[in-house]
């Protein structure tokens, strides 16, 4: 199992995680080292911490131009995304493309998924959660209405988004 981002048309790999969702279940906490890779078009500072199921991630790139990357990941994880700075456009699958600008969020679902990521601006700083389906369940449980019914999907296995709409934060 991986995460893979490539440049668009798939010609230079800019990041790949081996780590498979089994690695993310470690009850004691994992911090990375500071992350720096430096490619034609930008670059970017990254660094995440692991524990119980919840992967954390936190990424600053820096871009010459706005770029557009391909992304693929068989984790199956939750993915709470926080946009920091910057815009972007996440093309989780045909005809669901969602907007993310300045300091807004939002939730998704699948499993062996591949999209577009498209950025908008020279500067894009990101926080991602990625929870095991069973960790964010375990958490999930006592939220609001609109939580427990992203939940049941996420419970059903469905490709879900917690919100049509970006939210802000």
């Amino acid at each position: 199992m991986s995460f893979t981002l490539k440049t668009a048309g798939g010609n230079e790999v800019v990041n790949r995680n081996t780590m498979s969702v089994s690695d993310f279940n470690k009850p004691e906490l994992l911090e990375s080292e500071w992350l720096e890779k430096v490619f034609p078009f930008g670059g970017t500072r990254m660094k995440e911490w692991i524990f119980d199921g919840i992967r954390m991630v936190y990424s600053d790139w820096h871009f010459q131009k706005p770029v557009e990357l391909e992304w693929e990941s068989n984790w199956g994880t939750v993915r709470l995304y926080f946009n920091l700075k910057g815009a972007v456009s996440i093309d989780n699958s045909p005809g669901q493309i969602q907007l993310l600008g300045n300091r807004q969020q939002n939730m998704f679902y699948g499993s062996d998924r591949k999209g577009i990521f498209k950025t908008d601006d020279l500067q894009m700083q990101a926080f991602r959660l990625h929870f095991t389906r069973e960790a964010f369940l375990r958490i999930a449980g006592e939220g609001s209405d609109n939580l427990k019914a992203f939940a049941d999907k996420v419970a059903g296995q469905k490709t879900s988004i917690l919100s049509v709409d970006a939210l802000p934060l």
